[in-house]
């Protein structure tokens, strides 16, 4: 909801006579010195917008997974 709220206030980083693209980056992180009950780390896959600075999603995902798959779950929801 507050990804939604976000993007909708935000306005194409472009300059006068070129073409704009968004580009959103995906990347995976473990968070350091967090633990989930079980013992286990925390790993986290994050969508930010390299134009305004702002994470536009952040989900926790499985130890060691694949990112693109959990991308393209995380964008279908």
């Amino acid at each position: 909801m507050l990804a939604g709220w976000l993007r909708a206030r935000t306005t194409p980083g472009g300059g006068t006579g070129r073409r704009w693209r968004l580009v959103i980056a995906i990347d995976g992180k473990v968070v350091r010195g967090a633990r989930l009950a079980d013992g286990r780390q925390v790993h986290l896959l994050s969508a930010y917008d390299t134009s305004t600075g702002i994470v536009l999603a952040q989900v926790q995902i499985a130890a060691k997974s694949n990112e693109s798959p959990c991308a393209e779950h995380a964008a279908m929801a």
